[in-house]
C-alpha cells in the first residue's frame, strides 16, 4: 500500500489548513478517503493502469507520485505566498488524476452495458465530449455521477478502448485532460472534491508516517519508521499523525516520544534508545466501529515507533561518524547527494535501530490496556538474512 495525497480543499471539504484527503494505492484498488462515506470513493487499480497506458502506473511510478514532495498544492503544506508563483513557472511534480468515483462510475456503466449487451459508438461519444470540453456543463461533478450518465458513459468508452488497447481511446483520454480551469483552480487554490480531476502529490502531505490509514485498514500491531527529518528531540511529524488518528480515524494513541531523549539531548541526534511502544484504543462513539463496507475495526492494539538517532550502544562506525557530522542523523530531504560514508551510515543505524526494537519486545503480543510497557531494550541481536 502506498499513500500520497488528493488535493481538495474547496467548499470547507476538509478542514482549514489541511489541504488534502489521503489517497492509497494497493494491488486492487485506487481509495480516496474522506472524513464520511459520502466523501469517500474506491476504484479499481486496473482501470487506473488501463487509462494511463501501458507501462505508465507502474509500481515506481505510484512511488514517485508518493514522493511528489513539490507543487503548488501540497496538502497541509501548501505555501500560499508561493503557489501562482509554482503554477506560472510550472514547478510541479504532482500529477493529475482521474478522481476515483469517475472511474468507478465508468466501470460499473461498462459491466452494465455488458449485461444489457449493448456498446456505445463514437458518433454519440464524440457529441459527449464536444459536451464534455464546454467551460460549464450542467451536470459537472464526480460527487453526483452514476452509472448511465453522460460523463460515466463518455469514461466508460474511452476505458473500454484503453482496455481493448485501441489507439482511439490514447487520443481521446489525453483530450479530456485538465485544462486551463483547473490551472486556475490549483493557482488560487480552490479544487474541489467535486472535480473530475483531482492533483495528487506527496503522502506526507497528509501523514508522514502512513499511521492513519494503517489504522483505518484494521492493523493491530502497527510499526512506525520514523525518517522525516525530525530532530532527536523534536516529534512534530509523530503527533501530527496522532492527532490526524484521533480526528480522522477516531483512535486515542497512548504513546510518549520522549522517553527516547532526554531534553535537550547531550550531544546532537543521541537518544537513550532509539525506539518507544505504546497503545492505541478506538473511540467508542466513533461511528459503528467498521470502515464502509469493510470488516470490524479492532478495538486496541500496539504502536511502535523507531526515530532515528543514535545512542551509546549503536555500532560505534555510526558513533563516529555522528561525531564529525552533528546534523547526523536529522538532515532534511533537501540533502539528495548522498556519497557512500553518508548512505552507509544511514543503513547501518536504520538496521540497529530495528534490532534494538526487536531485542525491546517489537512483535509481542498486543498488551492489554493499562499493562506497563517495555522500559528497556535488550542486547542487540541480528538475525543473518539470506542476499
Amino acid at each position: 500500500m502506498i499513500c500520497a495525497t488528493a488535493n481538495i480543499n474547496a467548499e470547507r471539504e476538509v478542514p482549514v489548513g489541511r489541504g488534502g484527503m489521503s489517497l492509497t494505492f494497493d494491488p486492487e484498488h485506487v481509495t480516496l478517503r474522506g472524513d464520511d462515506e459520502a466523501h469517500s470513493a474506491r476504484a479499481e487499480m486496473a482501470d487506473y493502469e488501463a487509462l494511463a497506458g501501458p507501462g505508465r502506473l507502474t509500481l515506481f511510478d505510484v512511488s514517485a507520485i508518493s514522493g511528489a514532495a513539490v507543487s503548488p498544492l501540497m496538502g497541509a503544506m501548501t505555501r500560499q505566498a508561493y503557489r501562482i508563483l509554482l503554477t506560472m513557472t510550472n514547478v510541479r511534480l504532482g500529477v493529475w488524476l482521474p478522481h476515483p468515483a469517475v472511474v468507478d462510475a465508468a466501470h460499473r456503466e461498462l459491466l452494465k452495458q455488458e449485461e444489457e449487451r449493448r456498446k456505445d459508438r463514437w458518433p454519440g461519444t464524440l457529441l459527449r465530449l464536444l459536451w464534455y470540453a464546454l467551460p460549464v456543463h450542467p451536470f459537472w461533478g464526480a460527487k453526483t455521477e452514476k452509472p448511465g450518465g453522460g460523463e460515466a458513459r463518455l469514461w466508460a468508452y474511452v476505458l473500454r478502448l484503453r482496455h481493448e488497447g485501441k489507439w482511439f481511446g490514447a487520443l481521446l483520454y489525453h483530450a479530456m485532460q485538465p485544462t486551463l480551469g483547473m490551472l486556475w483552480a490549483e493557482a488560487v487554490g480552490h479544487t474541489s472534491y467535486r472535480s473530475t480531476w483531482v492533483c495528487v502529490s506527496d503522502g506526507g502531505h497528509y501523514d508522514n508516517l502512513g499511521l492513519v490509514e494503517a489504522l483505518w485498514r484494521g492493523a493491530k500491531n502497527i510499526v512506525v519508521l520514523d525518517a522525516s527529518g525530525d530532530k532527536a528531540d523534536t516529534w512534530f511529524t509523530l503527533g501530527g499523525a496522532m492527532a490526524l488518528a484521533r480526528v480522522d480515524a477516531g483512535v486515542d494513541i497512548d504513546l510518549d516520544p520522549s522517553t527516547m531523549c532526554p531534553h535537550p539531548p547531550p550531544r546532537p541526534g543521541e537518544v537513550v534508545r532509539p525506539w518507544v511502544d505504546g497503545t492505541f484504543s478506538r473511540i467508542p462513539w466513533w461511528q459503528d466501529g467498521a470502515a464502509p463496507g469493510g470488516p470490524p475495526l479492532p478495538a486496541q492494539g500496539a504502536v511502535w515507533v523507531c526515530k532515528l538517532g543514535w545512542w551509546p550502544p549503536a555500532p560505534w562506525d555510526v558513533r563516529a561518524y555522528a561525531g564529525h557530522h552533528p546534523e547526523f542523523p536529522g538532515q532534511t530531504t533537501a540533502q539528495q547527494l548522498y556519497d557512500g560514508a553518508e548512505f552507509d551510515a544511514y543503513r547501518e543505524l536504520g538496521l540497529s535501530t530495528v534490532d534494538a526494537a526487536l531485542s525491546g519486545g517489537l512483535g509481542a503480543a498486543v498488551p492489554p490496556a493499562g499493562s506497563p510497557r517495555a522500559s528497556e531494550p535488550g542486547p542487540l541481536t541480528r538475525t543473518p538474512t539470506a542476499p
